[in-house]
């Protein structure tokens, strides 16, 4: 069977490390921009683990017919945004034109741990029903210059493009906030009124499964969060 190799397209995108090809010969036209941002480049080059892609396409390009799945065995890399680093992922995710599955992905996240197990049904690449559950022990991260936070969270989504809600629990383990405030009052004065909203307007997403989402979160904490800023002193 014919093969294409897949090693030119991650040379092109700084992924000297990735090795890949796929059965059979992929043809296309026109120019594709294999460039990535810096930060995520720096990222995949530090990753480490086994990752396993299947996958099956048939019929035409629009709509095409696939099957695809993932499997992620010991995966680690660093999220220099969140002041952490992902290690140990393991799971597995399904996906085809009518469905996105998830099933027991599960890692370490600093010296916490996360889960994350669920299903997301389409119509026309579309998000139409969901079931997520997403659990979380003792996950810190951090907001550069503005906050450190660690808590546990156990988190479900369910429903369809109808009704749907987001429901659970996150509880504040500790935190800091630390950015400082700068105030200026004699421009602030001097602004105009910010204008009033209409209050027929509506904002969404255009996607039914998200907009139409209730929340029902509670938010608990364990030891007080910390305000270590200049409006302490103001205050």
């Amino acid at each position: 069977m014919d093969q294409t190799v897949l090693n030119r397209f991650f040379q092109a995108a700084g992924l000297h490390r990735l090795h890949g090809k796929i059965n059979g010969q992929v043809q296309s036209k026109g120019r594709l921009n294999m460039s990535l941002p810096e930060d995520v480049v720096s990222g995949l080059k530090q990753a480490t683990g086994q990752f396993a892609l299947e996958t099956t396409i048939d019929g035409q390009v629009n709509p095409p017919v696939f099957n695809s799945q993932i499997r992620l065995t010991g995966i680690g890399c660093p999220i220099p945004q969140a002041g952490t680093a992902v290690s140990d992922l393991n799971g597995t995710i399904r996906a085809s034109q009518k469905r996105l599955e998830i099933q027991q992905l599960n890692a370490n996240m600093g010296s916490g741990t996360f889960s994350l197990d669920g299903t997301v049904d389409f119509e026309e690449f579309q998000p139409v029903k969901g079931n997520i559950q997403f659990s979380s022990q003792d996950i810190e991260i951090e907001v550069p210059d503005m906050a450190e936070v660690t808590f546990n969270s156990d988190l479900k989504f369910t429903g369809d493009k109808e009704k749907s809600d987001l429901y659970g629990q996150i509880q504040l383990i500790g935190g800091v906030f630390y950015k400082d405030f700068t105030v200026n009052l004699t421009e602030a004065v001097g602004k105009r009124k910010r204008k009033k909203e209409d209050p027929g307007a509506k904002r969404g997403t255009g996607n039914p499964l998200i907009d139409r989402t209730t929340l029902n979160i509670d938010i608990d904490y364990k030891d007080p969060f910390v305000v270590d800023n200049n409006l302490v002193f103001i205050l």
